[in-house]
């Protein structure tokens, strides 16, 4: 395996990241560097992942973390974010961040927000919800609304829906 090839496809997942806000797949790394194989991909990701550079969820699509941004996210946390706002990680909507250590990695970005209600889902005021960005839910999921006024609210049971901005993956509750 070519190192100048491992490093390739490293440089292309962690742009990919940076500005699709979700990780690449097999097939959108192997069109990113050229590769017809994925096979070859997957061979050069586990190379990466043992190499400590990258990890990846098991059997999992868009799985891929970074160890750079493993590192920023460990160091600042989850942002907490204010309102809902086409590009919600800007500086104005982040208002603080949560560290917490998930015992899994996601597909997509989390974030968090601070409860205002919660219907009838269990989630109270001012409760820290963690949030995996996604527009579908199955219908166990509690799913992250947005409200007519940009605000979150919180629903069981709904499936796909445009609506939707994400499920619930952990709350905190302070006492």
């Amino acid at each position: 395996m070519s190192v100048q090839r491992a490093e390739e496809i490293y440089r292309f997942v962690k742009e990919y990241i940076q500005t699709q806000n979700i990780a690449p797949s097999v097939r959108e790394i192997c069109e990113g560097v050229g590769i017809r194989s994925t096979s070859t991909v997957h061979r050069y990701l586990h190379r990466l992942e043992t190499d400590g550079r990258i990890r990846m969820a098991t059997g999992k699509n868009r799985a891929i973390v970074v160890s750079d941004s493993m590192s920023e996210q460990n160091f600042n946390g989850i942002p907490v974010l204010q309102r809902f706002q086409p590009n919600l990680f800007t500086n104005e909507n982040i208002v603080d961040y949560v560290k917490v250590d998930l015992p899994q990695i996601y597909e997509n970005v989390l974030f968090a927000v601070r409860a205002t209600e919660g219907g009838d889902t269990g989630i109270i005021k001012d409760d820290i919800v963690i949030v995996e960005q996604n527009t579908l839910t199955a219908t166990q999921d509690i799913a992250v609304i947005i409200t007519k006024d940009n605000a979150f609210s919180f629903s069981k049971g709904i499936e796909d829906r445009g609506d939707v901005i994400g499920k619930v993956v952990a709350v905190i509750r302070y006492f």
